[in-house]
């Protein structure tokens, strides 16, 4: 659905004719394409004046609304879109307009989500065309939107007035006590997810039983439907939520050594508590989680955090240079680099990396991924400390595209003495520890088995191929599960040894 929606994009950025756009019009074409949503807020803030096309810059400043979390401004561009420019956006006046249901939703205004969604339905009815994935984009947010009405309501958090704040445990990973339906659980803090997961088994273990009529396509590896369950309430210290929505997915991937890695996964709270609670302070030092009842002030010039279609964090650091663009997931421990890195910095990763590979499991199935492991990789972080994370993977399947560099996880974050992540002005803090250096040296917690550029290499000749820091096996979490809504569909993955 993404590539779907970004590939139609890209044909509407160019056949507009070259007369009809300025240098400003295409770069911002290119921005949208390639999804990169920060430069493109930056670029437009800049140049919007250079711009004589009126459709793109409605289209830019529906992306800036979206991933900036600003969900009104987002739902009133969206309709906009719909209603003046369905010819330019062509078949992705489906995705603009599942996006914009989707903003209606985070606003509560369920009755504009349906009456969109159901417009939109019955238009392609009308036409004679409707789209392969039209249950995604048309009919799984009615049910969602009509059950959330007729229950009151989705998410309801009602703050306390003043700080709360827990403990959490866990060895790259952040653990919180809490309960669900007062029962006792250790719930995973993952800002890689986009949605609210339990795994199936682990659901049926509590009694949680999931909406007749509500789920979504769930594309991993391979696509599988899920099932949508609301628990009466979730508690984390004295913070109660109440109508909370818990995407159950099943685990049959084909391979029993991930189905049982898998199935170890724990309740898995993402985005939907972090947009309530609205900021989140972690310190790494004390393992102290705290909701402060009043956000911080933005302590920079201008937002240096942004979401993802799928309502990821996204975030810059610089590597000699080049800025990139690395997703913010407290739910992995290492760091990771996309084929969308690979692709920019080719010459790079082949000269100082060795060549590798992982086996990926996940929703549908798994598969083998290439790659290459660069044994020290350097990076400036955003408050201007230098890093070096060890045996970095960066992937080479180019048919995987995305639209970021890599993913960062708890391990570059607890070097900080804390982090503020704050969705309400869109900023994220690394606050140092003052007694840490200035250069920090992150070890990757998460291990892969080294498989071997070359089928047939035995592991004796692969050891002496392999840097002397890059081990054989797991010194740590061996898996790694990310859970992403991607526009209409959530996306699974675990990595594992």
């Amino acid at each position: 659905m993404k590539k779907h929606f970004m590939s139609v994009a890209l044909g509407v950025v160019f056949a507009l004719g070259a007369n009809a756009q300025t240098p400003a019009d295409i770069r911002v074409g290119e921005l949208i394409n390639t999804e990169k949503w920060k430069q493109l807020h930056e670029y437009y803030d800049e140049h919007k004046n250079e711009m004589q096309v009126p459709f793109l810059d409605v289209l830019a400043r529906f992306f800036i609304a979206y991933t900036s979390n600003d969900m009104q401004t987002a739902s009133e561009l969206g309709i906009n879109l719909v209603e003046n420019y369905s010819s330019q956006l062509g078949e992705s006046i489906f995705s603009t307009s599942y996006l914009t249901a989707d903003a209606f939703i985070e606003l509560g205004l369920y009755d504009n989500a349906i009456v969109l969604s159901e417009s939109m339905k019955k238009a392609c009815e009308e036409a004679g065309f409707m789209p392969d994935n039209s249950e995604v984009l048309f009919d799984n947010p009615v049910s969602y939107a009509r059950y959330c009405k007729e229950h009151g309501g989705e998410m309801l958090y009602e703050p306390t007035g003043k700080d709360e704040t827990v403990k959490f445990t866990g060895e790259g990973q952040i653990l919180l006590d809490g309960t669900i339906n007062e029962g006792r659980h250790k719930l995973l803090f993952d800002t890689g997810a986009g949605v609210n997961v339990m795994i199936s088994e682990y659901a049926d273990s509590i009694g949680i039983k999931s909406v007749e009529g509500l789920g979504t396509t769930v594309n991993g590896i391979g696509d599988e439907q899920s099932r949508i369950a609301f628990v009466d309430s979730v508690r984390i210290g004295n913070m109660l939520f109440r109508n909370v929505p818990f995407h159950i997915v099943d685990v049959d991937t084909g391979h029993e050594k991930a189905d049982s890695a898998l199935r170890l996964l724990g309740p898995v709270i993402g985005q939907p508590f972090i947009k309530k609670m609205k900021e989140v302070r972690i310190d790494f030092k004390d393992s102290l989680f705290t909701v402060p009842a009043v956000p911080t002030r933005i302590p920079f010039e201008k937002s240096n955090l942004n979401y993802t279609l799928g309502k990821i964090f996204n975030f810059t650091v610089d590597v000699a240079g080049n800025e990139i663009n690395l997703n913010f997931d407290t739910g992995g421990q290492g760091m990771d680099l996309t084929s969308s890195f690979y692709n920019r910095f080719k010459d790079y990763v082949e000269s100082v990396g060795v060549r590798d590979s992982l086996r990926v499991a996940g929703i549908g199935g798994w598969r083998r991924m290439d790659t290459y492991c660069i044994p020290e990789f350097h990076y400036t972080m955003i408050d201007g400390r230098e890093f070096t994370a060890d045996s970095v993977h960066v992937s080479t399947n180019t048919e995987y595209q995305t639209g970021y560099d890599g993913l960062i996880g708890v391990d570059a974050c607890s070097r900080n003495r804390k982090v503020i992540i704050n969705v309400e002005d869109m900023f994220i803090d690394f606050i140092p520890d003052v007694d840490a250096s200035l250069n920090v040296k992150i070890e990757n917690r998460k291990r892969h088995v080294i498989m071997g550029g070359n089928a047939g290499i035995d592991e004796e000749l692969r050891s002496q191929q392999r840097p002397a820091n890059v081990p054989s096996y797991s010194t740590g979490p061996t898996i790694e599960t990310r859970f992403v809504n991607n526009g209409g569909h959530v996306e699974a993955k675990t990595v594992y040894p």
